[in-house]
């Protein structure tokens, strides 16, 4: 089994916290950012959504359009998520259209 494939199969590491993925710790990195693996495997899920999103809508729009439906959606959601959770999601999506934005990605 490749690195990849490990990536892909193990979705929670033995503490319960996501596990990061491959590509979101090289974004990380590309940024100079500095995150703790938790916040990594948070990340990883955020944007693992959004992209899911993305899919879904079917729009060929630019990235950071498809961010703010996104977020917005998030922010006004019943699902009761936490602040924290939304800024979170906030700052990963920010960082990935700024890396989009790069030519990056």
């Amino acid at each position: 089994m490749t690195k990849l494939d490990a990536d892909s199969t193990q979705s929670e590491s033995k503490q319960g916290a996501p596990v990061p993925k491959a590509w979101v710790r090289r974004l990380v990195v590309t940024q100079g950012l500095s995150l703790t693996e938790k916040q990594l495997g948070w990340w990883t899920v955020h944007l693992e959504s959004f992209l899911r999103y993305c899919c879904k809508t079917g729009e060929r729009v630019e990235a950071r359009i498809l961010a703010r439906g996104y977020y917005n959606g998030l922010a006004q959601s019943d699902s009761g998520a936490a602040k924290y959770r939304i800024e979170q999601t906030k700052q990963a999506l920010t960082v990935f259209i700024r890396e989009s934005k790069m030519g990056q990605l």
